[in-house]
């Protein structure tokens, strides 16, 4: 069923209401596990749960978290029925589209962010009760907020990657990750043989040059993430999501 590339507020805000409901089980398990092991670490070990213990967990919350979230936001296009039951909502495939990249980046990082909050929050209280001292409540620093702008970026990948295989998503994702880093390190070294194989025999000229090399490596690497792989994956989902329409 073709539906209008035209993008309603009204329809998205349905569809939008339509995911929150369906997904609101599994995020419920996992928000639920992961706030269940903050608040014992408030509780059991307020000289724990400090800024270092936020500082490592709430990383580990909001990327792993998310990006397992993100990969399964596709899942159901890969059962007929559900399929075929999404892809003939009154809906576009812009407005989809849309739906769930809201729902993948600052949907989810804004739910990580509040929920931690108030969960470090919520133990900091139990803890003063009990023990009558408190462990420090999460309060976002500039490092935390740099995590989230990353993690929005990263998110792209796997969005991609949740439209685009049918099966073990977030695993698919890593495993084509590693190959193709180990693919750019073997053209890496390739590189650096056809350059350096004039110095043969002359290492301190070798490595005069390698610091040079890796600053460039760093700068297109940052040029590539920060400015088109978001982008360039949000805009590849939405190529492969419309190849799926009926």
């Amino acid at each position: 069923m073709h539906q209008s590339n035209v993008f309603s507020v009204a329809r998205a805000w349905h569809a939008l209401r339509a995911d929150l409901h369906q997904q609101s089980r599994a995020v419920l398990v996992g928000t639920g596990a992961g706030a269940a092991v903050i608040l014992v670490a408030n509780v059991l070990s307020p000289q724990l749960a400090g800024s270092d213990f936020h500082a490592a967990f709430f990383p580990l919350a909001l990327v792993a978290g998310g990006l397992l979230f993100t990969s399964t936001l596709f899942a159901e296009l890969t059962d007929k029925p559900r399929a075929h039951a999404y892809l003939t909502l009154p809906i576009s495939m812009l407005e989809r589209w849309m739906v769930r990249l809201l729902l993948s980046t600052v949907g989810y990082a804004a739910v990580a962010l509040a929920g931690y909050f108030l969960v470090t929050l919520l133990g900091a209280g139990i803890s003063q009760l009990i023990r009558g001292s408190a462990p420090a409540v999460f309060v976002p620093s500039l490092h935390d907020w740099r995590i989230v702008l990353g993690y929005l970026v990263s998110s792209s990948l796997f969005l991609f990657g949740a439209v685009y295989f049918r099966r073990w998503h977030a695993l698919k994702v890593v495993i084509s990750l590693a190959g193709l880093f180990l693919g750019l390190a073997l053209v890496a070294a390739g590189v650096s043989w056809l350059l350096f194989s004039e110095f043969t025999g002359n290492f301190d000229s070798i490595m005069e040059r390698v610091p040079y090399v890796m600053e460039a490596c760093e700068a297109g690497a940052g040029i590539f993430f920060w400015g088109i792989m978001g982008p360039l994956f949000w805009f590849l989902t939405w190529l492969r999501l419309r190849e799926t329409e009926v």
